[in-house]
């Protein structure tokens, strides 16, 4: 922990000095455009307009640039109360109890699978105020031990004084982008890009240093084995949550539904496929992954190599999910769905499960696609779909077409395998086969013992992995050879 004391007064010098010389810069080429004007009047008796105007203007630009603007604090979730949640917050309150630190200002709760701790408000930091987030994927995902570790990790750049730090890189981070920007092809645009590469390139090596000191402070508190797992769980469950995002909930909204992220989310985690890609990114990371100089965290690699030469700590006693701290689960998703969409907007949203999703969503969406291509698919049925695949004709100029731009062979081929898919599930559908689409899973069909996954079957016909006569088996037996694509009328 003294360490982490001592290297604060290092790291502030270099902030402000890092701070000081940009200023200093940006003042120094003011001053100097400024004398160039004071200069043809005093000495050459004379004014040469252009030059002038453009002196002024770059002038004023860079003095616009670097004029420290007030941090409006917009909230990132919804703001979680003390008396509602007490659990949470007597987790919380513990770890800054050991820390030695105060307890946030505010709590709020996140769509991401992170948390963070700020100084947000005031000028450069002066006037601010101590705020937490913490995300509900992470709750969902984190065992208690695993949480408490996040929390002493994140109540370590309050220990360390981070977050003082902090405002002061941002904001001359920001500075220094809104001149170069603002400059345009000036030749002073290359001097600043040049001192904003040396200054992300320093600051980001603070940043580094901040996460290792925050997470020897983590793992001294509770343990570098729940510290370990709950940074492994953290680097494979957040790209997989943006997935699950942008792939199963952000088309069910389009929708016009609402639908239970926590219970999907799980869905999601527990598909094989899914849980086999994480696994194998977390496993490639950690084997394989370098600190470039301009990231803001050390590898994956180097933070598990540090926080591992530390004691492992007791074992855990409560394994529970950290999820059972906070009360009101559905609320809590309604408030975020409220923070992101607007409340009015949010509000409109029909609630839905996730069973329900596969008729009330995706069916008319795979419906609507298939009637804008209803002229390329008349006429084939479920038996001739290889024929087709081999030979899409219209149905790929079509698909052209729409497009509006050139596209590749292989784009307008997967183009083909998606459209025919969908027209298979639907015309399945209609004849009262059950439709699964299970957040993350294949989307699959049932009609009493016979199950069918149209979106891997047809890609496996186009490839040939799936013989055209084997396919026409199976439908004779199933009794849908004959079944049209797409409905009559």
């Amino acid at each position: 922990m003294h360490a982490s004391k001592s290297s604060l007064a290092g790291r502030a010098v270099v902030a402000v000095l890092l701070t000081i010389g940009f200023y200093g810069l940006a003042l120094a080429i003011v001053a100097l455009l400024l004398f160039i004007v004071y200069a043809q009047v005093q000495y050459a008796n004379r004014l040469n307009v252009r030059l002038t105007l453009a002196c002024i203007s770059t002038a004023g630009v860079i003095l616009w640039s670097i004029l420290p603007r007030i941090d409006r604090f917009t909230s990132p979730g919804p703001r979680l109360e003390p008396d509602k949640n007490p659990d949470l917050f007597r987790q919380v309150s513990d770890i800054a109890r050991q820390v030695g630190q105060e307890m946030p200002d505010e709590v709020y709760l996140l769509p991401q699978v992170n948390a963070f701790v700020a100084q947000r408000g005031g000028v450069m930091g002066i006037g601010s105020r101590r705020i937490m987030g913490i995300g509900l994927p992470l709750l969902q995902t984190l065992t208690i031990p695993q949480f408490r570790a996040v929390i002493a990790h994140e109540f370590g750049h309050f220990y360390g004084g981070d977050t003082k730090l902090a405002p002061w890189i941002y904001k001359n981070r920001q500075s220094i982008i809104r001149t170069v920007v603002g400059l345009g092809d000036s030749w002073l645009q290359f001097l600043f890009r040049g001192y904003a590469k040396l200054f992300l390139r320093v600051t980001q090596g603070i940043s580094r240093n901040q996460e290792f000191v925050a997470d020897r402070l983590a793992a001294q508190i509770v343990g570098s084995r729940p510290f370990v797992e709950g940074l492994r769980t953290v680097h494979g469950v957040a790209p997989a949550f943006e997935a699950f995002l942008q792939n199963e909930v952000a088309p069910t909204v389009h929708a016009g539904y609402r639908p239970p992220l926590v219970e999907g989310f799980a869905l999601f985690l527990s598909e094989p496929s899914v849980a086999e890609v994480i696994q194998r990114s977390v496993e490639q990371e950690v084997e394989s992954s370098e600190t470039n100089p301009y990231d803001t965290h050390p590898s994956l690699k180097e933070r598990i190599a540090a926080a591992e030469a530390l004691p492992p700590g007791a074992d855990a006693a409560d394994s529970a999910p950290a999820l059972s701290l906070v009360q009101d689960v559905p609320g809590l998703e309604q408030a975020l769905f409220g923070q992101l969409m607007g409340p009015e907007q949010a509000a409109g949203l029909k609630p839905v499960d996730w069973h329900s999703a596969a008729t009330k969503v995706w069916l008319p969406f795979w419906e609507k696609t298939v009637r804008d291509y209803a002229a390329s698919l008349t006429g084939v049925t479920a038996a001739s779909l290889p024929q087709l695949l081999q030979s899409p004709g219209e149905l790929a100029a079509q698909i052209q077409r729409s497009a509006g731009r050139p596209l590749a062979a292989g784009d307008k081929a997967r183009a083909v395998t998606h459209i025919t898919a969908m027209a298979l599930t639907g015309a399945l559908a209609r004849q009262g086969w059950t439709v699964d689409a299970s957040p993350g899973a294949q989307v699959s069909l049932q009609q009493g013992e016979t199950r069918l996954e149209p979106f891997a079957v047809v890609a496996q016909l186009a490839s040939g992995e799936l013989p055209a006569d084997a396919w026409q088996a199976f439908c004779e037996q199933a009794g849908i050879a004959g079944l049209p694509l797409v409905a009559e009328g």
